[in-house]
């Protein structure tokens, strides 16, 4: 007889890193995208949702006014310089995942064992790091394919003033970035005394978290992972003999659309560790839309995961097309994969008849369209 197969557990912590959720919260401030627009956006955007939106959401306007009032003494102008949006993006396009150096840099893995919650600790860890680590986690806020993703291309500051060269950016820009990259070091104890009146209020508001870590929980750990991510064929792009998949909140970036990002880690030690976007609740609308495919895939981060794996299923599967794709941008395609949400700054996704293919641009005019395009398609 036939044994069935073992579920699957879907397991939501229950706690935010406070260190993350500070970041996050910056490059809301920085860059015009508060708390209280997005969750304006929902009410706008839900009506018939309302009272859910402001049970589950509402604590989280209250927190972010005691952020705001928390870091009133944070000078502005040095908010702006760490967490500004990253090259020419329109205000209007620019969101809680903004890039930015700072977040790039600072933002702690939660799949390290050992990632320090405490401030002072992941603050002397990330000055310990090398310019050459520096750099790389650079590159992947620009998220330029042009050299690949190995350090070992852009290990200093010449080569890595060469690669921002084609970043869609002023010459001004460019310079405050490579300032910023050359002295991160030095940076960091600021940073870390702008995050530390914010990080102290995340910790004592946490009780503002518990209703919708719950809600997440309830909604998820009941599901198999094929319900979560969408297809039965797009799980395997994981590691099929986990049991458990941990998610882990990112709360600050939810946005309007009742997206919110969780970065996903497999309890068994092959596993391997992608960041996704895990849809909130109703928000299966979106597989019901009738969005061309390049629209949907120029957009993935902000869309969700069935789609992005769906895509990566493809990709998987048109060997023909995954050549072409690594040969373009010298990438092996466990890398394409595991950066794949960072591609959406360079590149359009277009649908065709044989496969996927990827194109990419790396100028001012391009990445403006394409902002454009993606914040038409989502303010629609």
């Amino acid at each position: 007889m036939e044994q069935p197969a073992e579920k699957k557990v879907i397991h939501v912590h229950s706690e935010v890193n406070s260190i993350a959720d500070a970041l996050l919260y910056y490059t809301r401030r920085a860059n015009g995208r508060p708390m209280s627009a997005s969750i304006k956006r929902m009410r706008e955007q839900y009506p018939e949702s309302r009272e859910s939106i402001d049970s589950l959401f509402g604590p989280l306007e209250e927190l972010e006014k005691t952020l705001d009032a928390t870091s009133s003494q944070v000078n502005e102008e040095r908010i702006h310089f760490f967490f500004d949006a990253l090259g020419d993006m329109p205000p209007r396009s620019r969101r809680a995942y903004s890039a930015n150096l700072a977040t790039a840099i600072m933002m702690p893995n939660p799949f390290a064992p050992d990632t320090p919650s405490d401030l002072v600790e992941h603050c002397t860890r990330v000055k310990q790091r090398s310019q050459e680590e520096i750099i790389f986690f650079a590159r992947l806020a620009f998220s330029l394919p042009n050299e690949g993703w190995l350090t070992k291309e852009c290990k200093d500051l010449a080569a890595f003033y060469d690669y921002i060269q084609e970043f869609p950016a002023s010459d001004a820009e460019r310079f405050r970035i490579l300032g910023i990259v050359r002295n991160f070091n030095q940076y960091a104890d600021e940073l870390a005394e702008m995050l530390k009146p914010v990080v102290t209020a995340i910790v004592s508001s946490a009780s503002v978290y518990t209703p919708l870590l719950e809600r997440f929980a309830e909604a998820y750990q009941e599901k198999q992972p094929e319900e979560v991510f969408g297809t039965e064929e797009a799980v395997p792009v994981y590691d099929p003999s986990a049991q458990v998949l941990e998610l882990y909140p990112r709360l600050f970036i939810i946005d309007e659309y009742y997206t919110i990002t969780y970065q996903l880690s497999n309890s068994t030690q092959l596993c391997n560790h992608l960041e996704i976007s895990v849809l909130y609740d109703a928000a299966k609308l979106y597989q019901k839309r009738e969005i061309p495919l390049r629209d949907i895939a120029s957009c993935i981060k902000v869309i969700g995961d069935p789609v992005r794996l769906q895509i990566l299923t493809m990709l998987k599967n048109e060997e023909v097309y995954v050549q072409e794709l690594t040969d373009k941008l010298g990438l092996s395609f466990t890398t394409l994969s595991h950066h794949m949400t960072k591609l959406v700054m360079a590149g359009l996704v277009t649908s065709e008849r044989r496969g996927i293919y990827v194109y990419y641009k790396v100028n001012s005019d391009f990445i403006s369209w394409l902002m454009e395009r993606v914040s038409e398609l989502l303010l629609s």
